[in-house]
């Protein structure tokens, strides 16, 4: 901030700026208007260098010279199977032509300045995302109106779950066929839900940092590969999304030997998939998601919107176990809590003896704050 050194008390030969970094992503855009391209890269640290001769710093240090190859695939600078990060003012190649080289070199040495093309924004909001969003809408819309049993109780379920989840319990007539369907629906929401953001959070140096502390260079490689390719990201979170409802139904079947009703699996199972139905009203929103978080306005509110609507999904669930069950309400939400505050506290504790996660967490966020 230029407004710092305004204070003639301010000593400005005691700062420098230190390790000025700018990733290149976007290798075949023509303009600095498209993030993360060579000439963005260039124009950064051309400001860089102007700042630092404007305010009178001691000096500055850009990262760096080369691109270099590292340990592992970096989520920050871009998935690249040799493990290249792209940061350099020259290539792997040492190619002396990249603009970003030849800025640097012509401030430094005070030769004729080099124009470098603004060019125009590119989108890189993956096609992929809409498409997808589109076929799942259009394949819930087609169901609602074929099927007037199925509209009738998606609005049962959402506006009157508690009727809804008792007349499970009580063996009304649940289709098995529409709640499979409706499964299907939900995974990929849910899945494309997930790929939306980390496809965003790909170029987040914090989002990095904190999955290195969490489990070293084999979870960040696994997260990068995936948040590059979100085709596939897709297909593994919309698995995992499935993998993670029979979960749910499996632990949910276990807990019902400690009570006295008899609860079949079956009504488990629709239970789980009906609880999580609000994830078909986020079909619209998954839409643009991904181009309202990169316009980088109302983030805060999205995650806290996000906390929100999952919260709610837990409690739905949490609100058809104890109606199946046919137990007190307090019972099911203190042991959920118990449980959920005892894998979390094993968790952290594992990680903790494992990889100092808390420390490296803590330093993660100290570091970030300061950038």
């Amino acid at each position: 901030d230029e407004n710092i050194f305004q204070n003639s008390e301010v000593n400005r030969n005691s700062f420098f700026i230190s390790g000025a970094t700018y990733p290149v992503h976007a290798e075949s855009a023509s303009g600095y208007e498209t993030p993360y391209s060579y000439e963005a890269q260039a124009k950064y640290f051309e400001d860089i260098i102007n700042f630092s001769s404007r305010v009178s710093l001691c000096g500055f240090f850009l990262n760096t010279m080369f691109d270099y190859p590292g340990k592992f695939p970096s989520l920050y600078t871009g998935y690249n199977e040799r493990n290249i990060y792209k940061i350099g003012i020259i290539g792997v190649e040492k190619d002396r032509t990249r603009i970003s080289y030849r800025v640097v070199k012509a401030k430094l040495l005070g030769e004729e300045r080099v124009t470098i093309p603004v060019g125009n924004k590119q989108d890189d909001s993956p096609l992929f995302f809409i498409l997808v969003a589109l076929g799942l809408s259009v394949i819930m819309a087609l169901l609602f109106n074929s099927y007037r049993k199925l509209r009738e109780d998606a609005t049962r379920a959402l506006i009157r779950p508690y009727n809804f989840f008792a007349d499970i319990r009580d063996q009304r007539i649940i289709s098995g066929i529409h709640t499979t369907f409706l499964m299907l629906i939900l995974v990929g929401s849910h899945g494309l839900l997930l790929t939306n953001l980390l496809f965003y959070l790909r170029t987040n140096i914090l989002a990095e940092k904190i999955l290195i502390s969490l489990g070293g260079t084999t979870v960040v490689s696994l997260f990068s590969f995936l948040a590059w390719n979100p085709v596939f990201a897709f297909i593994v979170f919309t698995l995992a999304s499935l993998f993670l409802f029979l979960l749910f139904g499996v632990i949910i079947k276990f807990a019902s030997f400690f009570v006295r009703n008899r609860v079949l699996f079956s009504s488990i199972y629709v239970i789980v998939i009906w609880s999580f139905l609000p994830l078909v009203l986020f079909l619209p929103v998954e839409l643009i998601l991904y181009r309202v978080l990169s316009a980088d306005v109302i983030n805060i509110y999205i995650y806290l919107f996000l906390a929100l609507y999952a919260l709610w999904l837990i409690f739905r669930l949490l609100k058809g176990i104890h109606v199946i069950f046919d137990v007190r309400p307090g019972s099911v939400y203190l042991f959920s809590i118990l449980l959920f505050v005892v894998l979390a506290g094993i968790a952290i504790l594992v990680l903790q003896f494992k990889e100092l996660s808390i420390y490296h967490i803590e330093t993660a966020f100290k570091q970030y704050s300061l950038m």
